[in-house]
């Protein structure tokens, strides 16, 4: 019995060497390697395009040109407004016969119609229509 030992007791010895020679050979089993891999883009030359509008110079005019027909407009209101009252105030003179209040309002409307007259010349000279619609054509 005792030579069924030693022969089990030196399979059972291999066996552990085995195990140990084959443990000590192989690599280990959790050991990872990160490498860490830093990349640096090459610069890019990048031509940026600016584009600055301007407003065109004949718009400019228009603008101008409309600032000026609407002013004399403005005053041309005003006006008739004046003339209005001023002719109200004549009638009233006429139906009483009233001959000084009428010289005197005949200069006053006079004056209106004079001023109201330079306002329509103003209106009338302007080459505004023209200007806006170079403007709007791009010219």
């Amino acid at each position: 019995m005792k030579k069924t030992i030693t022969i089990i007791g030196g399979i059972i010895g291999a066996f552990i060497l085995m195990g140990i020679g084959a443990a000590i050979g192989s690599p280990p089993e959790s050991e990872t390697t990160a490498a860490v891999v830093t990349v640096t883009p090459a610069p890019v030359e990048t031509q940026v395009e600016t584009v600055v509008e301007t407003t065109p110079q004949v718009c400019l005019d228009a603008l101008d040109e409309g600032e000026v027909v609407i002013a004399a407009a403005a005053v041309g209101f005003g006006l008739f407004g004046e003339f209005a009252g001023l002719s109200a105030e004549a009638v009233g003179a006429a139906a009483e016969w009233d001959i000084a209040t009428l010289d005197r309002l005949t200069i006053e409307i006079g004056g209106v119609a004079d001023n109201l007259s330079a306002q329509t010349d103003i209106v009338t000279a302007s080459n505004y229509e023209t200007l806006a619609a170079a403007c709007r054509n791009g010219s």
